[in-house]
């Protein structure tokens, strides 16, 4: 399967990983616009890059803050076509950060600003 059909299948999975069409519909901008945008893919930067900047911003934000996506149902999607892509016998590996200090600000070791 190429790259464009892969990621057209993904983006296929936003309808089943929301409940209405209009929040399926902003959730692909969101995630078009990942791939798009060339600063940090922060959700400001994600609606100025799908060019929503001049329209009400709210309903970007309540689509993640109101538990609008299913997220289980679209990175199992992103987990099977990973899987699909590794050779037969290699491991899947991951790394998570379940630390349960504060994650912000100077204050973490190792964490600063660098070029």
């Amino acid at each position: 399967m190429s790259l464009k059909a892969r990621f057209e299948a993904l983006l296929e999975a936003a309808g089943e990983a929301t409940r209405s069409a209009s929040c399926a519909l902003r959730l692909r901008w969101h995630m078009l616009a990942t791939v798009l945008c060339p600063e940090r893919a922060t959700l400001t930067n994600l609606i100025c890059t799908s060019g929503q900047q001049q329209n009400d911003w709210s309903a970007h934000y309540r689509l993640y803050s109101h538990e609008r996506v299913d997220e289980g149902a679209l990175f199992s999607r992103v987990r099977r076509g990973v899987e699909q892509a590794l050779p037969a016998g290699h491991p899947l590996v991951v790394a998570i950060d379940d630390t349960l200090v504060r994650k912000c600000g100077t204050h973490i070791h190792g964490v600063g600003w660098k070029r």
